[in-house]
């Protein structure tokens, strides 16, 4: 830090100036920042990455156990994979008992798809009372024919009301048997009086397995 007496502007050398050279109130430590009001503060955690992996190894599911639901309101999933089975669906389930879950299989989902095939060409699909979400219509199998998908789901939480909660909504793309792109829409709502404390969920296929993925998991509050 310069001390001489001429008054001229000094730009410190770099790494020259410590944090208990700092006046910023706050906690100065590794887990904050220093916000433009001179003020240390920690990071928001409102939107929190969580889990991610990637699989070129065959699974029948992928699993979502045990989730921070007391922390988090709803969960938002970045989603990629390819069916083993040609012209697959994929679906969603709710599950519950937190890190000894078990697939919630109650016939009381509600859920719908549309999308579009072409400029002013679209189709839509709607079923009820089934043991799943439909998150996004059939894909292909072949090397360039998959799902990918961004999915939020809330679950609902202890002190809630009643049926306000465990919906899920996803905007997402696929390529069918037939190379075809094909962007969605869907959502979904559990329509029961018995509204389940979920504490996790399940992403799979109608039929065969999951032959490769990648996912990017986040906590919102």
């Amino acid at each position: 830090v310069y001390l001489g007496k001429a008054v001229q502007t000094v730009n410190p050398p770099n790494a020259s100036v410590g944090l208990s050279q700092l006046t910023a109130t706050g906690t100065k430590d590794a887990t904050t920042f220093l916000r433009g009001d001179n003020t240390f503060d920690a990071p928001s955690l409102d939107f929190k990455s969580l889990l991610s992996a990637s699989s070129g190894t065959n699974v029948s599911e992928v699993v979502f156990d045990d989730l921070d639901v007391s922390t988090y309101s709803h969960f938002m999933l970045v989603w990629f994979s390819q069916p083993t089975s040609d012209n697959s669906y994929l679906y969603f389930q709710m599950r519950t008992g937190g890190s000894s879950g078990a697939n919630f299989t109650t016939g009381a989902y509600d859920s719908a798809v549309f999308g579009t095939s072409a400029d002013n060409t679209y189709y839509s699909t709607h079923e009820i009372n089934q043991d799943h979400w439909r998150v996004h219509q059939n894909a292909g199998n072949n090397t360039v024919e998959y799902h990918q998908s961004q999915i939020f789901f809330t679950p609902f939480k202890s002190g809630n009301q009643a049926y306000l909660g465990n919906f899920m909504r996803a905007q997402g793309t696929r390529y069918d048997s037939s190379g075809n792109f094909r962007p969605e829409f869907s959502g979904g709502a559990y329509n029961h009086s018995d509204y389940p404390a979920a504490t996790g969920f399940r992403i799979y296929y109608h039929t065969g397995d999951i032959n490769k993925y990648n996912y990017k998991l986040y906590g919102i509050v």
